[in-house]
Formats: C-alpha cells, sequence, structure tokens
C-alpha cells in the first residue's frame, strides 16, 4: 500500500466514524465488547486494532486493490494487529464472524493485506439498513497465545 493509498484508507475511516454508522445499539452485557468509539486493546506486547465501515465508503481504487466490494449493503472489518516495542505490524492468524442482534451468525473471510510495515486483516459481509453487528475476532500473532475480542457496530446503507 502506498502512502497516498494509506491515507484514503484511513479517512474513510475518519469518514465513517463521523456519520450515523457510528451508533450503537445496547445489549443486556456489553461489558466486553468494544463500541464504535473505542478503536483498540492492550494485550501486553501488542494491540489490536478494530474498525468496521460501509464498503461504499471506500474510492474504487482502493476497493479493486483490495478485492473489496464496493456497496451501501456490504460491511468491511479492519484488524490490525501492532507490536507495542516496535509499532509494525505483526503477522497473525485472524479469523472472524459477525452476529446481528437477531442472533443470525454470518463468518467472514479475512484476507491480509501488507504495506511496508503495516499488516491488515479485513473481512466483508452483507449488511441492511439500521443493522447493528457484533464482530467476534480470534486474533494469534506469532508465537503469542489466542486472544478474542468483540466489536460492536451498527450501519446505515443509503
Amino acid at each position: 500500500m502506498t502512502g497516498l493509498r494509506m491515507t484514503a484508507i484511513l479517512a474513510a475511516i475518519t469518514l465513517a466514524a463521523c456519520d450515523e454508522s457510528s451508533v450503537t445499539t445496547p445489549l443486556e452485557d456489553t461489558s466486553d465488547v468494544m463500541t464504535a468509539t473505542e478503536s483498540s486493546r492492550d494485550f501486553g506486547n501488542w494491540s489490536a486494532y478494530v474498525n468496521a465501515l460501509v464498503t461504499d465508503q471506500l474510492s474504487a481504487e482502493i476497493a479493486s486493490e483490495d478485492r473489496i466490494t464496493r456497496s451501501s449493503s456490504r460491511a468491511m472489518l479492519n484488524v490490525s494487529v501492532v507490536s507495542n516495542a516496535s509499532g509494525a505490524g505483526l503477522p497473525a492468524e485472524v479469523t472472524a464472524s459477525a452476529t446481528n442482534l437477531s442472533g443470525q451468525l454470518r463468518n467472514l473471510t479475512m484476507q491480509e493485506i501488507t504495506e511496508e510495515t503495516a499488516i491488515y486483516y479485513i473481512g466483508e459481509t452483507a449488511i441492511t439498513n439500521g443493522e447493528t453487528l457484533i464482530f467476534t475476532i480470534n486474533i494469534t500473532p506469532e508465537g503469542e497465545g489466542t486472544q478474542t475480542l468483540r466489536y460492536m457496530q451498527q450501519f446505515f446503507a443509503d
């Protein structure tokens, strides 16, 4: 990924955090669930950074390069695993699923995208307007144990 490409992705993520898609719906037990207002969790030697957005917020160029379907009815989960010592991206096994508030489960196929010292794990899923998804993300960096985090976000399609 070039610096310009990284800037475009970060701009799309920033815009996503400013619109209605960052609104969340409360659940009975949200004590361990990260919301759209949180973006990272520290696990000692490394941290996980998580965000999600509606894929039509990506530029056509970025979506094409990363084989992401641009649509107002698709969401993209983005996970980065970063060394707390060096700030560099860490290779990891990342799996994810999404569950809506009706309990419907969707497994995401995560793809690894590498740019210089950054590594991103991206997965997509279909969404409906106003749908809240709770992503369950399992992360196993090389040489480390598996950590699970949950991330919740509500999406609004145009």
